[in-house]
């Protein structure tokens, strides 16, 4: 019998799930940056890095597909897919979380 290899959509998925979590503090950090200028963030600015995050969320979302299509894999290590879909999941929580701290305190 052969050891079991990584799940390929486990490691698609860890790797989106490392990308979008980086993408999205990113987002964070531009969006904090650029409200600290004079005159805070311009319309344009805020187009942008609210697209970018819709993006990394739209990745998330592809992410945790991924990682729950590899933990139902036949025959296939679950790690990766179990890293990716948590990755994905603590991603989207505290962004949400984030934004809504950021709603309430103004």
């Amino acid at each position: 019998m052969q050891p079991e290899q990584h799940s390929g959509l486990g490691i698609t998925s860890f790797i989106l799930g490392m990308l979008s979590a980086c993408l999205m503090v990113a987002c964070f950090l531009v969006a904090g940056v650029l409200e600290s200028q004079p005159g805070g963030i311009q319309d344009q600015a805020a187009t942008l890095v609210g697209s970018g995050m819709i993006f990394v969320f739209f990745l998330c979302f592809v992410a945790a597909a991924l990682g729950v299509a590899g933990l139902f894999q036949d025959n296939r290590k679950r790690v990766f897919a179990g890293l990716g879909l948590a990755l994905s999941v603590v991603t989207v929580a505290g962004s949400f979380a984030l934004l809504v701290l950021g709603a309430l305190l103004g």
